[in-house]
């Protein structure tokens, strides 16, 4: 049991002291544009973090200090028990700030999730590092023990010779024990540095990269508009065909797999939602893509106008099954 705490406890550590030296080393890093994206309940207290330069940068050194001494102390198991509940409480910001549910939904990058990802996952293991008895293998048991050593010395406790030489090897042994963290840490340490000398610093480290929503506010005017039907849509409309797939690129087979590949649920959200705001209103589908719509809509209470592509089954009881399922999505234009 030990043994394995002091592996769990030292994997977190190194996760919390990567992602703080990152940070630290990447030029010009900044939390504003992963507050400011901040979707969740609580994106109100997010975004006035982010809205003034001040709090912004007490929030960065915060951020980037906390990282690293978390780290350093999960890594050695130096104050671990404290360190973990520190760690935890940071980890369930960055959980508030993007829940995994409701429309926050759209900004993860690790694919679907609902409520557990694994933020939630790793404050819910340093709960329970501080919790349990057992703290492994570090530096915090070999200062207990090097105060329990010094305490029996002052209590004058007479030992046979070979009591004493037993107790010190075992002593000893449970001394290398607690300090096997360092060179493990520097070990890995060294491999990091290697690989950061190698391909550069990882700018995709979390909370860093997120949609920069910040060229949007210098649009000026708003699209034209024109009318079909009882619909208003804007004279400039989405196509669908990269998102679903449709490449037309003639012998490029490899073409429309490679826009699935890259347009993911996510992505193709994050289009709709920049499209909007530019003030695009409308999209033409393929009929293959009509959940994805629904779903967007559902997710975001988006108004976007949806125009949907069907076809005729020939070889259907319902030669118009396409147009009863277009119409059962709520699509708009048939």
């Amino acid at each position: 049991m030990k043994i394995i705490i002091t592996i769990l406890r030292m994997a977190i550590g190194w996760h919390f002291l990567y992602e703080g030296c990152v940070k630290l080393f990447a030029e010009n890093w900044t939390s504003e544009g992963y507050l400011a994206g901040s979707q969740g309940f609580l994106s109100g207290f997010f975004h006035w973090l982010a809205a003034s330069q001040g709090r912004l940068e007490v929030v960065d050194i915060l951020n980037v200090a906390g990282l690293i001494l978390i780290g350093l102390s999960l890594s050695f198991g130096l104050l671990g028990r404290w360190a973990s509940l520190a760690g935890a409480f940071l980890l369930t910001l960055y959980y508030l700030a993007y829940p995994p549910f409701g429309l926050s939904l759209l900004s993860s990058t690790e694919g679907s999730v609902f409520i557990i990802n694994k933020l939630l996952i790793e404050a819910v293991v340093l709960v329970f590092l501080f919790a349990h008895r057992e703290q492994g293998y570090g530096l915090d048991g070999l200062a207990i023990r090097l105060f329990r050593r010094r305490k029996t010395r002052n209590g004058g406790e007479e030992r046979a010779p070979e009591q004493l030489t037993l107790h010190g090897n075992a002593s000893r042994r449970e001394a290398l024990k607690n300090l096997a963290t360092l060179p493990v840490l520097g070990l890995m340490g060294w491999r990091a540095y290697r690989n950061t000398k190698k391909y550069g610093i990882d700018v995709m480290s979390g909370a860093t990269v997120q949609v920069n929503w910040m060229m949007l506010s210098e649009l000026e005017g708003e699209l034209p508009k024109g009318r079909i039907g009882g619909h208003e849509l804007g004279r400039l409309i989405m196509g669908g065909n990269l998102i679903g797939g449709w490449a037309h690129a003639r012998d490029l087979l490899y073409a429309g797999s490679l826009f699935k590949a890259y347009n993911t649920e996510t992505k193709i959200y994050e289009t709709l939602m920049l499209c909007e705001q530019a003030g695009i209103n409308a999209i033409n589908i393929g009929f293959p893509t009509i959940p994805v719509m629904v779903k967007y809509r559902k997710l975001t209470g988006s108004k976007m106008k949806v125009i949907t592509q069907v076809g005729i089954r020939e070889k259907s009881e319902d030669l118009l099954e396409d147009v009863t399922v277009a119409i059962d999505s709520g699509m708009d234009i048939i």
